[in-house]
């Protein structure tokens, strides 16, 4: 299929269509493309217009900016920020901080484990701290002085030292 006829699709199965999403998505860019012969970025931008493009309430996305060129991440976030705030409920996974920032509540898995849930504030502060290092060593006077300089900062929030790697 065109991506034409997977938008007139769309508009028969839901009957409304968002002017505002396929602008910014620049859908009509790809309008003449079979589907099949989209880049990987080009068809998550199809993907995600099919998915918001009625307006849902209720929004699921699975790493929606896989793909995505740094522009087309912008206008994601940006619609992605607008419909939460018009009141639509957004259920994401998602590994990117922009992504995770739109989030009220966050949930933290860890091999099937949930690690922590809390707002978007705590998690960074409580949790994550502002940032994430991981570090391997292939030599231990290497990871000593590292893990020695990392102890020495006072904002560092959690410091794990495995057999060859230092997490904190």
């Amino acid at each position: 299929m065109t991506v034409s006829e997977l938008v007139q699709m769309h508009h028969l199965l839901f009957e409304k269509q968002s002017k505002e999403i396929y602008e910014s998505l620049k859908i009509n860019e790809l309008c003449q493309t079979r589907y099949s012969r989209l880049s990987r970025g080009q068809r998550q931008r199809i993907d995600i217009y099919l998915a918001i493009a009625h307006k849902p309430n209720f929004i699921f996305l699975d790493e929606p900016s896989t793909g995505l060129d740094a522009q087309m991440y912008k206008e994601l976030h940006a619609l992605l920020l607008k419909m939460k705030n018009n009141g639509a409920t957004i259920l994401m996974a998602t590994h990117t901080a922009a992504e995770i920032a739109i989030c009220e509540k966050i949930l933290w898995l860890d091999n099937g484990t949930v690690k922590e849930f809390s707002d978007c504030k705590n998690m960074i502060s409580n949790v994550l701290g502002k940032y994430k290092l991981e570090l391997v060593c292939h030599e231990i006077h290497f990871f000593d002085e590292v893990l020695a300089l990392i102890r020495t900062e006072t904002e560092i929030k959690v410091v794990d030292k495995h057999k060859d790697s230092l997490t904190g």
